[in-house]
């Protein structure tokens, strides 16, 4: 298995925008056929920190989702929408 997480500070005022971001990109993650986990965790203290955790069956399964064009938009919206974004294997 492949485990990767993500640290993500929102910015001040785009905390429903992000949100709507994952939403679409959760349910384009439901019509895959790949086997791979995808939990949101909200910080209890911080309304605008969440953990992204991702876990994939195989490594190959990993790279497909790092090179598609989701998650080159899903980039450009962290770049947008976020204070910070650190990822964590």
């Amino acid at each position: 298995m492949k485990n990767k997480s993500l640290f993500i500070k929102v910015k001040s005022g785009k905390r429903e925008e992000f949100l709507q971001t994952l939403s679409c990109l959760q349910n384009d993650r439901k019509e895959k056929t790949a086997r791979n986990i995808f939990m949101i965790n909200q910080d209890s203290e911080d309304q605008n920190v969440f953990h992204l955790n991702y876990e994939w069956e195989t490594d190959e399964e990993s790279e497909s989702f790092f090179k598609s064009e989701k998650y080159r938009v899903f980039l450009g919206a962290l770049k947008t929408l976020c204070a910070e974004a650190k990822w964590k294997e």
